[in-house]
């Protein structure tokens, strides 16, 4: 689903993330999550969820593409990334 309202993706879905959707969502905003893992607690939280390998941004460009994106909040993904 598309949405015209400013939306903020969030870059790893963990349950970490879980507090910054709920502030972005306070804010009035639309929240789009993208996780690895189909589980990760914050694709629930999320106004749209997407399964995808977040170590490859390409992935992630011809979904973004497709939003009125204004934000991009990176959760805390270091353990992936060490």
């Amino acid at each position: 689903m598309r949405s015209d309202k400013i939306c903020v993706a969030v870059i790893g879905a963990g349950s970490e993330s879980i507090p910054a959707i709920h502030t972005a969502h306070g804010l009035g905003l639309y929240v789009i999550a993208f996780d690895g893992d189909e589980n990760a607690a914050g694709l629930k939280e999320a106004d749209e969820a997407f399964t995808a390998d977040i170590r490859y941004p390409e992935n992630l460009y011809p979904i973004l593409d497709h939003y009125n994106l204004r934000l991009v909040l990176p959760a805390p993904i270091g353990r992936c990334l060490i």
